[in-house]
């Protein structure tokens, strides 16, 4: 390929050196990266919500919350201590079962019961 030369390489230069708009300030990426991923995460928590919530009984809903959700395992927290094997019993392999039927909202794919109360309310 052969130089530029005179006028086809001040055309290329002025074309080249034309003034680009400054890219946008790196905060404001963050910001919305954040955002998005928040976002994203309250859909996924409505989904399983719905998905728990509607696939259980009153008792269920009275003593459970829907706690975290880590490595694909879904952890529902159980008020009282002693009703945590009794429901883990009763409902697990239902609401797994559940989560493989409805598997388009989130990447769960197992249930887990723990004590706690600082979960989300199951509707």
């Amino acid at each position: 390929m052969e130089p530029l030369q005179g006028r086809g390489r001040l055309e290329w230069v002025a074309a080249n050196r034309a003034a680009k708009s400054p890219p946008p300030p790196i905060g404001g990426t963050i910001a919305n990266l954040v955002q998005d991923s928040l976002k994203a995460a309250a859909q996924s928590r409505q989904w399983l919500a719905c998905v728990v919530g509607g696939s259980v009984d009153e008792e269920f809903r009275r003593h459970c919350r829907l706690g975290e959700v880590r490595e694909g395992i879904v952890t529902i927290e159980v008020d009282e201590p002693g009703l945590i094997s009794s429901l883990q019993g009763r409902w697990a392999s239902k609401i797994e079962a559940q989560l493989r039927k409805a598997a388009t909202g989130c990447a769960a794919r197992g249930v887990r019961f723990r004590f706690g109360r600082s979960g989300d309310r199951l509707q």
